[in-house]
């Protein structure tokens, strides 16, 4: 069956996902930011790879915040806040500290 459709972020399977959800917010931006969305999209590790290798050698990076999902299905909410947590565990590991930065507000779709 998963030969017939895409399945985004497919990566992120079986890694921790131990880094708090939504801590430390940057409100002021000022550092280089990588996608929250591109990250969840990412299908392999090559995928990863490719977005985080123009951050590897700075020293302020956050992840930009700018996905969130909006409808009322629990499982699905749980599932992005856990694809989510992983995502952020993994930047913590290799960039250290990341702050976050959320470039969308609670309207946005």
């Amino acid at each position: 069956m998963k030969s017939t459709y895409k399945l985004f972020g497919t990566v992120w399977d079986g890694m921790p996902d131990k880094e708090p959800l939504m801590s430390n917010f940057d409100s002021s931006a000022n550092c280089l930011m990588v996608s929250l969305r591109s990250l969840l999209c990412a299908s392999s590790e090559a995928d990863v790879i490719a977005i985080l290798n123009p951050y590897i050698n700075e020293k302020d990076v956050a992840v930009d915040i700018d996905y969130k999902y909006e409808g009322k299905n629990p499982v699905v909410r749980a599932f992005v806040d856990k694809r989510t947590r992983q995502i952020l565990s993994y930047l913590s590991r290799e960039f250290g500290n990341v702050p976050l930065h959320r470039s969308i507000d609670k309207r946005s779709r």
